[in-house]
């Protein structure tokens, strides 16, 4: 992956200003003394803040993130934590009307600026990213530590910001609190979480206050540790009875009708999506440079009789439908002694209960001593919860069917993340300089590399 160099944008709130620094080069943006990996936007961006405070003196949230296309440039846009910050000898305000006279270094950035500031910062899958967009879910948390009677001991945090969420960590006399921000296009976290609740069959963060609009979870600290930083084979087995489990007791609630909270995505509605999702494939991937090719989606219809068949199998095996997480992986899983909490359902859906577990075996491969060996332990310890429903060679055969099916489940799931975004964005073509448009990019980039994924 290449390597780049990351500017700052920070703006007063009216957003007419821009802050740079004075160097022997000229005015310029803040930048980092480092280069950085092309997908910088997803890296933990607690020392990139913490860094541009001890550098400039100003304390900030990064708003969005985005890339300049074709340059080895990435910008992250901020937000200071105050109206008017105190700013440093080498730095000063300047005006849109005078960057025409001021000397920009590196010289692409005085287009950028002026494309960006064009722009009227309003989005529709980051709604924080706008000027001011954390004044309204700070003020609602501060409201909700008054009705809890819960003070704070320090400044807020923040500790992610993806166009999926963000999120700020509150250090209080009632231990951390964490404020969740969850973007209003495809992800219905608050939703899922009061539907999970009222059903009370898994451990669940706890909830202090939830608000649906607009989107806001107040949560305590799980405490424990990511399973990221505790990935040892006794907790993954654990987790794999854990989640078996927890689907098993969905299963009662999923047949008593499939709630509009969860996104449906059984093995009948992949196989007739698919193919409305190979039509549709051009106009998603729209101004995209991952375009499919026509011979390429050629190609992926003369497979589909493959998949169908495959499901049609799945189906044969008649297990019943139940919740998946949808984004199953360790940072999304919290060992808190010998609990296990599992988190982070933005997306959850209704489907086979082999889906989403297939991937997460696949995704820890890296972290097991005997990949072949103990993926295999794994995935019997996971199926011991349906052993009611088929023997333990129909299972694992079910289990390898779905390994494979699970391709055609990511499709499907990120066609409809892009038909959100494009229905948010009602047909407006995002400025290349905006927070949906590095929204679009990234869900775009991950649906063609899914679907190429059934070639």
């Amino acid at each position: 992956m290449g390597r780049r160099h990351l500017f700052f944008i920070l703006t007063r709130l009216s957003c007419d200003e821009v802050l740079l620094v004075d160097t022997d080069e000229g005015l310029t943006l803040p930048t980092y003394d480092a280069h950085v990996p092309e997908n910088v936007g997803f890296a933990d961006l607690a020392p990139f803040n913490d860094w541009f405070a001890e550098r400039y003196g100003i304390d900030v949230f990064r708003r969005y993130a985005l890339d300049l296309p074709g340059t080895d440039s990435a910008f992250f846009v901020l937000e200071t934590r105050v109206n008017e910050p105190l700013i440093s000898e080498k730095t000063l305000w300047v005006k849109l009307n005078e960057l025409g006279t001021a000397l920009l270094a590196p010289p692409h950035c005085r287009a950028f600026l002026e494309t960006w500031f064009t722009d009227p910062h309003a989005s529709v899958t980051m709604p924080w990213s706008r000027p001011g967009g954390y004044q309204l879910p700070l003020a609602w948390m501060c409201e909700r530590f008054e009705e809890h009677a819960i003070h704070a001991t320090g400044k807020p945090k923040q500790v992610k910001n993806t166009y999926v969420s963000t999120v700020l960590r509150c250090p209080t006399d009632a231990g951390d609190i964490y404020l969740k921000i969850p973007s209003p296009i495809f992800v219905r976290e608050v939703q899922v979480m009061e539907e999970l609740t009222r059903w009370n069959i898994a451990e669940l963060p706890r909830m202090l206050a939830v608000s649906s609009e607009p989107s806001l979870i107040l949560m305590k600290d799980m405490g424990g540790c990511d399973l990221t930083n505790c990935c040892t084979f006794d907790r993954l087995e654990a987790v794999a009875r854990a989640f078996g489990r927890l689907q098993l007791a969905a299963i009662n609630f999923v047949n008593s009708g499939i709630p509009q909270t969860f996104y449906d995505c059984r093995i009948a509605v992949l196989m007739r999506a698919i193919d409305d999702v190979l039509d549709e494939a051009g106009s998603l991937l729209d101004g995209s440079p991952h375009q499919l090719a026509e011979e390429e989606i050629s190609r992926i219809r003369c497979q589909l009789p493959m998949w169908k068949e495959l499901c049609a199998e799945i189906q044969e095996a008649a297990l019943p439908d139940t919740i998946d997480h949808g984004d199953l992986r360790p940072g999304n899983i919290r060992v808190v002694g010998d609990r296990i909490i599992f988190y982070d359902w933005a997306w959850s859906a209704i489907t086979h209960p082999f889906m989403g577990i297939t991937g997460f075996l696949h995704l820890i491969q890296n972290s097991l001593s005997n990949p072949e060996k103990d993926t295999h332990l794994l995935r019997d310890a996971y199926l011991e919860a349906w052993r009611g429903y088929a023997s333990d060679s129909a299972l694992r055969h079910t289990f390898e069917l779905a390994g494979r099916v699970k391709t055609l489940y990511g499709v499907v799931v990120d066609a409809e993340w892009l038909r959100a975004i494009n229905a948010g964005l009602r047909g407006n073509v995002p400025k290349a300089t905006s927070a949906d448009a590095w929204t679009l990019r990234w869900r775009q980039f991950y649906f063609s590399k899914m679907v190429r994924r059934l070639l």
